[in-house]
């Protein structure tokens, strides 16, 4: 998304930081409730709201024709902020229940470096090919 706000969109950095902005506040207002919604629905259902959540709201980003105006983009991007606290911190306890309190760290350490290394090879791969996409890339 970044991206394509900055080369086709033509935004600064700043400027696709400031379209991030509300989607980043409506998941930072979120996260402090998760716990306490985990232990009254359940994990099990708080992660599957924020799949759900999520699925929503990318193919309608996807979908949208070029000339939207950004500030649409940046209030759609809301429901992918509104699902990644919805799904990641139920996972991880679901994880850290599933193992025995001395592995803790452990599978703690396992989840969030496969997390990140996800990341930065999703970064990596969508950065060399952006140009090209979706023609010379894999996949």
């Amino acid at each position: 998304m970044s991206l394509y706000l900055q080369e086709p969109r033509g935004l600064s950095a700043l400027g696709t930081g400031l379209v991030f902005l509300p989607m980043m506040l409506a998941g930072g207002a979120l996260t402090p409730f998760i716990a306490r919604l985990g232990e009254w629905l359940g994990s099990r259902i708080l992660i599957l709201a924020g799949l759900l959540v999520m699925t929503a709201g990318l193919p309608v980003i996807a979908l949208l024709p070029a000339p939207v105006p950004v500030p649409v983009l940046s209030a759609l991007m809301i429901l992918v902020g509104l699902g990644g606290p919805l799904v990641m911190p139920p996972v991880m306890a679901l994880l850290l229940q599933a193992v025995p309190a001395r592995r803790a760290g452990v599978a703690s350490g396992v989840f969030n470096t496969s997390r990140q290394v996800g990341g930065a090879l999703a970064v990596a791969v969508f950065g060399a090919c952006w140009p090209a996409m979706p023609v010379s890339c894999p996949g």
